[in-house]
C-alpha cells in the first residue's frame, strides 16, 4: 500500500513526458516514402487527397433520400424481404426512430443492391 502512491506518480510522469514526446516528434517527422513492391501487392496508408467521407445524420431528409433510393429501382421485381424492410424503416422513420428506421432503409438498399443484376 505505501508503494502505491510513488508508483502512481512515476506512471504519471512517464505517460506525461512520452505524450510530450510524441507530439514533438510527430510534427517533424516526414511519412516513410512507400515500400518497394517487386511486383507484390502491398497494403499503403490511405491517399492524403482522398475522397472526403460523407456524414449523414439521422434525420428525416436521409430517412427521404434512403426511401427515394430504393423507389429509384424497378419495383417490379423486389423481393418480399426487401419490401418489408423499407415499409418498417418508413414506419419507423414516421414515429420518430430515425436511426432504427435508417438501418432498416439501409439494409433494405443493401440486399436490393446484391440482388440487382447488370
Amino acid at each position: 500500500m505505501r508503494h502505491s502512491i510513488p508508483v502512481a506518480i512515476a506512471l504519471i510522469a512517464g505517460n506525461i513526458a512520452l505524450s510530450a514526446f510524441m507530439e514533438r516528434t510527430s510534427y517533424t517527422t516526414a511519412p516513410p516514402p512507400p515500400p518497394h513492391t517487386d511486383g507484390r501487392r502491398v497494403l499503403c496508408p490511405p491517399r492524403l487527397h482522398a475522397k472526403p467521407a460523407v456524414i449523414t445524420s439521422e434525420s428525416r431528409v436521409f430517412c427521404g433520400t434512403l426511401i427515394q433510393t430504393i423507389d429509384s429501382y424497378q419495383t417490379e421485381n423486389l423481393s418480399p424481404l426487401i419490401v418489408q424492410m423499407r415499409n418498417e424503416g418508413t414506419a419507423l422513420c414516421r414515429k420518430g426512430m430515425m436511426r432504427a428506421g435508417i438501418v432498416r432503409l439501409r439494409r433494405a438498399l443493401v440486399a436490393l443492391k446484391r440482388t440487382e443484376t447488370p
